[in-house]
């Protein structure tokens, strides 16, 4: 997980380096927050799925975030370029 953080990360360092307006940076930060954590979350609850529908939500939120967190991140950038 944290080679997964730290290459969500990359974006928004990459948006600061190159002197993106700060609403740009905050989207993709948010971004990247998100589907850090949904990875996490997706990570926890797939390969326990079969074991509880407590799993299955788990999963199910985590690949929610992970999308999110991904649209927000191309949002960023989106913005700013």
């Amino acid at each position: 997980m944290t080679g997964l953080g730290l290459a969500f990360a990359l974006v928004p360092t990459l948006l600061v380096t190159s002197g993106a307006p700060r609403a740009q940076v905050l989207a993709a930060a948010a971004g990247a927050v998100m589907a850090t954590g949904g990875g996490a979350l997706l990570r926890v609850g797939f390969p326990r799925r079969r074991l509880s529908d407590l799993h299955h939500l788990l999963a199910a939120f985590g690949f929610l975030l992970l999308c999110a967190g991904a649209v927000a991140m191309l949002a960023g950038v989106g913005l700013y370029h």
